[in-house]
């Protein structure tokens, strides 16, 4: 009614531990990457310094290789599901959200 900017549209994540459990909602901005979205993962230390991926619920995909994507890019909104997976310990993370064997 203030005549103010346009209100952005949120994303509702219900993100799944490494456990199964329910480890915490979120609500970010569709705006926000997958990159930024898991900063903020790592930031809220759910993983215990675990090496995980995201993936979707259903179908189980990894979301990783698309780390510059947003979350509206993604299809996730209004509201979505991601699961933590660990990583086989042979493999390693790399920045580029792909992976490098040791």
């Amino acid at each position: 009614a203030g005549g103010g900017a346009a209100s952005v549209a949120t994303c509702t994540l219900q993100i799944k531990g490494l456990n199964g459990g329910v480890a915490c909602l979120l609500e970010l901005p569709s705006h926000t990457t997958i990159r930024q979205l898991r900063a903020r993962i790592d930031a809220l230390q759910i993983s215990s310094d675990a090496a995980y991926e995201l993936h979707t619920l259903w179908p189980a995909e990894s979301v990783e290789s698309q780390s510059e994507r947003t979350l509206e890019a993604l299809g996730l909104l209004p509201r979505t599901t991601l699961c933590m997976r660990p990583l086989a310990q042979h493999m390693l993370p790399v920045w580029n959200g792909g992976f490098a064997l040791p």
